[in-house]
């Protein structure tokens, strides 16, 4: 059950036991208090068994037969509109909720503004109903209720939210280049003398990605360029891809660990695609750009249909090490446990949070580390070989990097001569 579901059932119970707080005895001129009692009972009975049309038909006998003073009206309207909900009777329940809210009734106006925004929300009109709950949430408690249906209306609002936050971002999605249909291409561009090194995958993921990319990187003519592609100073990588094999994802993440790519977004990067995202030491992913996330799925065959012991020891076997995968690159196994929460038919897009707090998000901190160890070397080396004490070499570096023109190769000549002598 979803969990505005659950909140409707729960909403529902709660307004069933504030009608039994109602003063029964004066419900005399139709039906006795002890037959108005009966159809309270056998209304809570047929919400529980799910039987919402017999739920409705009672509470509009309740309306019809028992109602006595103002209060016994605004309750059942609000019982009724609930029930109608249930139903996905969702424009009438809108005219019975904006209906007992006219009564203006203080002990129903929370559950009716409840009610009215669930008949937006199953309308589709979202932002409507948002407007509701947020109208709702300004009016203060005054009873026990009144906080118990409070507090539901919040976290209606935090799953209206949720809603408005993932479509927006499945429009983004929508807008942003999609990835290739079919296997994905792979584009390489390497010019040592140019110091350039690019690779762009753009599709599917399967073997034939993976051996495009090994040898974009270990080819005959990659390998005259210099083997740590972490310094080629111009370096591009670049995903678009709706996913994949995911034996063949965490290949080449492998690949771009052992060689630390720092991998961009250009366009989507979905389902088997996150573990390539994973395996790069930095990732870049701009405006407009998205990560989404579903239930790895086993392909299909021709041959032999195998058995359900055989399915299950292979979708085992490939989560276990989809999890020792997301081990060996420092992001969170709870990533794992957020794919298995999602269907394969649906995709869960990661908002900036998520993807810091699962370790998706800018740099690796292994990496990071590594980084500054040869920074470091890199900067004593230099200063001892130009015979300057550290705090000097790290003046005329500063220096150097705020004289010096951002192009290359200028940059590089002017900054060695601020090096040696400590100005222009």
């Amino acid at each position: 059950m979803s969990n505005i579901g659950r909140i409707k059932l729960a909403l529902a119970a709660l307004i069933l036991v504030i009608a039994w707080s109602f003063d029964l005895s004066i419900a005399k001129a139709q039906f006795d208090a002890r037959r108005c009692a009966s159809l309270i009972d056998e209304a809570t009975q047929a919400m529980y068994e799910h039987a919402y049309k017999r739920e409705i038909a009672l509470s509009r006998q309740y309306l019809t037969y028992c109602v006595q003073q103002s209060s016994d009206y605004a309750f059942g309207l609000a019982g009724l509109a609930s029930a109608l909900n249930r139903d996905n009777q969702h424009e009438e329940a809108l005219a019975v909720a904006n209906r007992c809210l006219q009564t203006n009734d203080a002990g129903v106006q929370f559950s009716c503004s409840y009610d009215r925004a669930l008949a937006l929300y199953g309308l589709g009109r979202v932002r409507e109903a948002k407007s509701t709950l947020q109208t709702a949430l300004k009016e203060p408690t005054v009873t026990e209720n009144d906080a118990a249906i409070k507090k539901t209306l919040q976290q209606f609002l935090a799953d209206v939210n949720e809603h408005l936050r993932l479509r927006a971002e499945r429009q983004a999605a929508a807008a942003v280049r999609p990835a290739h249909r079919g296997s994905a291409k792979v584009t390489e561009d390497i010019s040592c003398s140019g110091v350039v090194m690019g690779i762009d995958i753009d599709g599917d993921i399967d073997a034939s990605t993976v051996e495009k990319v090994r040898k974009a990187f270990y080819s005959e003519r990659a390998s005259k360029c210099e083997t740590d592609f972490a310094l080629f100073a111009d370096s591009s990588y670049k995903i678009n891809s709706s996913g994949g094999s995911i034996a063949a994802a965490m290949a080449i993440g492998r690949i771009y660990r052992k060689e630390r790519v720092s991998l961009a977004i250009n366009g989507v990067c979905i389902s088997a695609c996150v573990l390539i995202l994973a395996g790069a030491v930095e990732r870049g992913i701009g405006e407009g750009r998205v990560v989404g996330i579903h239930r790895p799925y086993l392909g299909t065959t021709s041959e032999r249909t195998p058995t359900p012991d055989q399915i299950s020891n292979t979708y085992r076997s490939m989560l276990q090490n989809m999890r020792a995968y997301l081990r060996e690159m420092n992001v969170s196994e709870r990533l794992a446990d957020e794919m298995l929460a999602t269907e394969p038919d649906k995709v869960r897009f990661l908002t900036p949070s998520e993807l810091k707090a699962y370790g998706l998000w800018a740099t690796d901190p292994a990496e990071q580390e590594k980084r500054a160890i040869e920074n470091e070397t890199r900067d004593v080396q230099e200063a001892n070989k130009l015979g300057l004490e550290r705090r000097e070499y790290i003046r005329r570096k500063v220096l150097g990097e705020h004289l010096c023109p951002d192009s290359e190769p200028e940059f590089w000549k002017c900054r060695r001569r601020v090096l040696q002598t400590g100005g222009r």
